[in-house]
């Protein structure tokens, strides 16, 4: 049951027909402008889960997510949204996640983690999301969400534990 984008509709849809006993995990490819909201659209498929599957949920599964900015500063735009994205769904549970693509190649210049083979800059240099991607995995491998910090609209503080120290993530929109 792959989706791409997070249709809730085509969720209820595979849900109502009883697609779930058929999958082991719906599968997103959670792509999208704007990183903030991933983690409420995944909340909504997890409750459909539940609902059409006697209130048992499922792992949910981000095979694909990712985004690119062509601006000036569009690598280290698309460094900070690799951070949000994997901390919002992450903070649903959804696992395994994975980035598209590891290196930059054709028409998907400043997705990759890396440039692509021919780059000017050289052959594999890391992106400035490769080290973003290297310090989020070093600092929430192996932590529990804990919750959400009530702020402004603007304002995420999300928090992690693990073995009783508390990691925060947070930025403004």
């Amino acid at each position: 049951g792959v989706a791409v984008l997070i249709p809730s509709t085509y969720v209820e849809s595979i849900s109502k027909n009883a697609g779930l006993q058929y999958m082991d995990a719906p599968v997103i490819h959670s792509y999208r402008g704007r990183t903030e909201g991933v983690d409420t659209e995944v909340a909504e498929v997890q409750q459909l889960i539940a609902k059409y599957n006697h209130g048992q949920p499922k792992q949910i599964a981000a095979t694909e997510t990712g985004t690119h900015d062509f601006s000036p500063n569009g690598r280290v735009h698309v460094a900070q949204y690799l951070v949000k994205q994997y901390t919002l769904l992450l903070s649903r549970n959804v696992h395994p996640i994975c980035w598209y693509l590891a290196r930059d190649y054709s028409n998907f210049k400043t997705m990759g983690l890396m440039h692509d083979p021919a780059d000017p800059m050289g052959r594999y240099v890391p992106c400035q999301a490769y080290p973003a991607y290297a310090n989020l995995i070093q600092q929430l491998y192996g932590t529990s969400f804990v919750r959400r910090e009530q702020t402004d609209p603007h304002t995420y503080f999300e928090q992690f534990s693990k073995a009783g120290q508390q990691i925060y993530v947070c930025w403004a929109t």
